[in-house]
């Protein structure tokens, strides 16, 4: 009889914990709906609908109801909207029990609350102060915190945002992009706010540091010189002096004082690597500099070092085996600020400085600080000024049958780990396994090392570290799933390559370097054949910018040159190839797309490899405004691409998801897909897609952190 009861007890309890269950696992795929429309799709508006959904039809799920508030507040947020102050409000009145929900929406409404209460309030504030379109390494804020400088990519004019009343205002009023490509880049402001120093890009690419007056509007050209790069970094406290930047002809890069009276330069460091300072920063006092850059030996990575600008001596300040990046120095000179990740997370340091030399240990001022951060500036009051790159890229799976009116089925998230940092990804030959790449750190010059294996039928995860600083252009599998080809820019030995990796998925070595040159090498994606016995791909001598279609045997490593792609495939003049080359195993053909920009068409190829001198054949043109943007997949007669259209900016728009018939040349529409989509991969089997979609571009705000500084280094 107790038998009994024990099992009538548990299968009530078992019914009782189904349906709780299946609510459960219906609440968490709404929130990821949600998730996907803030973060992929950048519709705040949708997202806000479906996390107060949540909320409304899940109040007992408090762990999740109240992050789906919190998201939601972050959506009303984006949109400037006061009502992000009431979620945040809700959330310490109704969730109170949630305390990391509680701690975010308390600190949320500090970040939101008016400037005065700085004025009541002696603790630390983090607060928002800006946000514009473009990366925030390209803007600048004015010392007495009035007015931020940035490109107005509408037009490519330097402008001019009043923080008090959001006002901008264009400086430079240069022609329409119809009429002049020409654009301003990097601005940096005087000390005493009156001018700005600035890039200018030229209608033949030639750049120039320009400065203007904000006054009287005018404009003076500093330096100039054909083939020569320049970018300003940081103004003397004097105003006498300009730190900057340059490069001749993609060499190595040297760091510079300008004297605007003399018109003078006296050089302070050449780099013998392909890095250069991401921050430079005047002491107070005008008589040094720190700057960070990157080391040569793996293990101190980015450090940060001092240049006293009368002896033009140097010091390390901050050698560590960590990612180490200055941000400033104190009001009253005796300490520089930096950011590490020394212990595990990003956290905000200061460090001891005298006569330009360490001198003393670092200590930590604020923890758990964003990994994208990009400080922009310390002022005299002891605010901090940073950016933060707002938009987020991931990698998505869903179900996909191209014969619905909605081919896609609701995206998934590829991981909820390092969540906006997962990047290309590709299916295996036999679609057990997904390969993508990932970022770990969104600083410009530490790029990802890491390829990650996803099971898809056990949901975890493999790792394969690579001994190498990366950026991946594209990854695909062997067909018998034992090897990965990798196209990747990577960093050694001080200088920027591009290469074509063989990575093993079983070890994670790399078992072959395929092709390796200089960056402006260019290789391209590569494609294996049916049986895995052959890799093809293309690449750009760039001593007489040739285009070859090589074939590499993967068993004896022979190359053969296939082809050399002649000007009516390349085009004439400047154009924008990207030949992404796909396999079909049916019919032993490859495809590829390009887009000619001087004879304003594109077109989309194929290649017979079963010709004793194969050939390139168009199967598809389309002229401006229409463009073949890639191709994606190649499966029996039928290729699937992606084609768009240049609006009057030239910036693609209205993308589309199409496929053709090789045979009949019939192209077919599958669906109009958001511009953030990317790098579609699609399951053997057909009925499945992994791609990579998010904002194209990063979004920046600025913040402040106020009262960061103890009360004797602000005075």
């Amino acid at each position: 009889m107790k038998n009994i009861s024990v099992l009538f007890l548990s299968a009530l309890i078992m019914c009782m914990l189904t349906p709780l269950h299946a609510q459960n696992d219906a609440a968490q795929r709404l929130y990821q709906e949600g998730i996907f429309q803030m973060e992929a799709m950048g519709d705040f508006n949708a997202a806000i609908q479906i996390f107060e959904k949540l909320v409304s039809d899940y109040p007992y799920n408090k762990p999740l109801a109240s992050r789906a508030l919190l998201m939601a507040g972050r959506c009303h947020e984006k949109l400037g909207r006061a009502e992000a102050e009431k979620a945040y409000k809700r959330i310490l009145e109704e969730y109170s029990d949630q305390r990391e929900i509680v701690n975010e929406a308390r600190v949320r409404l500090m970040a939101i609350s008016d400037r005065s209460m700085q004025e009541i309030y002696t603790g630390m504030i983090t607060r928002k102060v800006w946000k514009g379109s473009d990366h925030c390494s390209l803007n600048d804020i004015s010392a007495d915190e009035e007015y931020v400088a940035f490109t107005d990519w509408a037009t490519g004019d330097l402008a001019l945002s009043e923080l008090a009343t959001n006002q901008t205002r264009r400086l430079t009023n240069k022609e329409s992009w119809s009429e002049s490509s020409a654009y301003a880049l990097l601005p940096v402001f005087s000390y005493d706010g009156k001018y700005i120093a600035y890039t200018w890009s030229d209608n033949n690419d030639e750049y120039s540091l320009r400065m203007i007056d904000l006054e009287s509007a005018e404009v003076q050209v500093l330096l100039q010189d054909k083939g020569l790069y320049v970018q300003p970094l940081e103004w003397a406290p004097d105003g006498k002096s300009i730190i900057l930047l340059n490069n001749e002809n993609y060499e190595n890069y040297k760091l510079w004082q300008y004297f605007f009276e003399e018109d003078s330069l006296s050089l302070l460091k050449s780099f013998s690597e392909y890095f250069h300072p991401e921050k430079v920063a005047f002491s107070p006092d005008g008589k040094y500099i720190a700057y960070d850059h990157y080391s040569r030996e793996p293990e101190n990575r980015l450090n940060i070092y001092s240049i006293d600008l009368e002896s033009k001596e140097q010091y390390e300040l901050v050698i560590h085996p960590s990612e180490n990046f200055a941000c400033g120095w104190t009001p009253d000179g005796s300490q520089l600020i930096f950011i590490s990740d020394r212990t595990g997370i990003n956290a905000i340091w200061t460090i001891p400085v005298e006569e330009g030399k360490a001198a003393g240990i670092p200590e930590i001022l604020k923890t758990d600080v964003s990994f994208s951060i990009t400080p922009i500036r310390f002022t005299e009051s002891g605010s901090f000024y940073y950016g933060v790159n707002s938009g987020s890229r991931d990698v998505y799976i869903a179900s996909f049958n191209p014969e619905e009116t909605e081919p896609f089925g609701p995206p998934e998230k590829i991981s909820q780990q390092h969540e906006g940092l997962n990047r290309i990804a590709a299916w295996s030959s036999d679609g057990r396994f997904i390969a993508y790449t990932a970022t770990r750190n969104k600083r410009d010059v530490t790029r990802s090392n890491a390829v990650i294996i996803h099971n898809v039928e056990t949901g975890q995860n493999r790792n394969l570290i690579l001994d190498l600083r990366m950026v991946f252009d594209y990854i695909a599998w062997s067909p018998d799933n034992k090897l990965i080809a990798v196209s990747a820019i990577y960093y050694k030995a001080g200088q920027q390559f591009q290469g074509l990796f063989i990575l093993n998925t079983a070890t994670g070595e790399i078992t072959e370097m395929i092709e390796e040159g200089l960056i402006q090498k260019f290789l391209f994606k590569p494609a294996w054949s049916g049986d895995g016995k052959f890799l093809y791909y293309i690449s750009r001598d760039q001593t007489d910018l040739q285009y070859f279609l090589t074939e590499r045997n993967m068993q004896t490593g022979r190359q053969k040159v296939l082809l050399e792609l002649s000007e009516d495939i390349v085009g004439t003049g400047n154009n924008w190839l990207t030949f992404e080359l796909v396999y079909s195993s049916n019919e032993n053909m490859l495809t590829f797309s390009r887009i000619a920009t001087t004879e304003k068409r594109s077109d989309l190829f194929i290649i017979d490899l079963k010709d004793n001198t194969p050939k390139p054949r168009a199967i598809h043109t389309v002229y401006y405004p229409e463009v073949i943007r890639r191709a994606l997949s190649f499966d029996g007669e039928e290729v699937v691409f992606i084609k768009s259209r240049l609006d009057e900016k030239n910036v693609q728009r209205d993308f589309e998801l199409c496929s053709i018939n090789i045979v009949s040349e019939e192209v077919r529409k599958i669906i109009d897909i958001p511009i953030e989509f990317r790098l579609f991969s699609l399951h053997p089997d057909g009925k499945t897609a992994v791609f990579n979609m998010g904002l194209l571009n990063n979004p920046c705000e600025i913040w402040a952190i106020d009262n960061l500084l103890p009360t004797r280094l602000n005075e």
